[in-house]
């Protein structure tokens, strides 16, 4: 697994904090595949829905949303593949918990550990 801060939109905060932005260069897609990559502390009481949004403005003005991960109740993590449609920014946004530690981030592989 490799990630970094730099990746991550919550890096071992609470859900309920208000989540980066990261800048994605100039735009265009990733040379290798990414995954949207997501790891709760502990198990989720309510399934939580996580939104990948891109956009040309770091502000995610008129984002396009290029992907959805659903974690179940029960579960603490899960993946999905970022298709192509990247622009300069990336963001999401996540509904469902409302408390508990997590880091959702993208990442090079699937496993968050």
């Amino acid at each position: 697994m490799i990630y970094d801060k730099e990746n991550a939109f919550i890096f071992d905060k609470d859900v309920s904090t208000t989540p980066d932005v990261i800048t994605n260069g100039m735009g265009g897609n990733a040379g290798d595949e990414l995954f949207l990559a997501a790891k709760f502390a502990s198990p989720l009481t309510a399934a939580a829905v996580i939104t990948l949004k891109t956009a040309d403005s770091a502000a995610l003005d008129s984002a396009a949303t290029l992907c959805t991960l659903t974690i179940p109740v029960g579960a603490q993590k899960g993946f999905i593949r970022v298709p192509y449609g990247a622009k300069k920014f990336y963001g999401i946004s996540v509904t469902g918990p409302t408390s508990g530690k997590c880091t959702i981030a993208l990442t090079l592989d699937s496993e968050l550990e």
